[in-house]
């Protein structure tokens, strides 16, 4: 990333491909589940079907007194690299079901 925080189109694409590095997260591609490093806290992303389902864990974090901003922008990271919202979940806006199956 940039110096002024801005990513390159080249570092967006790159995203796309590789998993985010997380830091205060541990993926288990296994059972599709993201769990806090520092509170043991597991999001299971089966639960993630709907952008309702998708948006209440987000909201649920957001709650937490420990989720600071690295927690919930990796938690962000990982729901756009592992479910893909806008193209599995509320493509141009309609509601529609979970179609992915990215566990890597």
């Amino acid at each position: 990333m940039s110096k002024a925080n801005i990513m390159t189109a080249q570092e967006l694409v790159s995203m796309e491909k590789n998993p985010p590095a997380l830091t205060c997260w541990l993926w288990n591609g296994k059972n599709r589940t993201l769990t806090n490093i520092k509170r043991g806290y597991e999001v299971d992303f089966e639960q993630m079907r709907t952008s309702a389902e998708c948006l209440d864990w987000v909201f649920q974090i957001y709650a937490k007194t420990w989720a600071d901003p690295k927690t919930i922008s990796e938690l962000l990271a990982a729901i756009r690299f592992y479910i893909n919202p806008q193209s599995n979940l509320c493509s141009y806006g309609c509601e529609c079901s979970c179609r992915t199956n990215r566990s890597k």
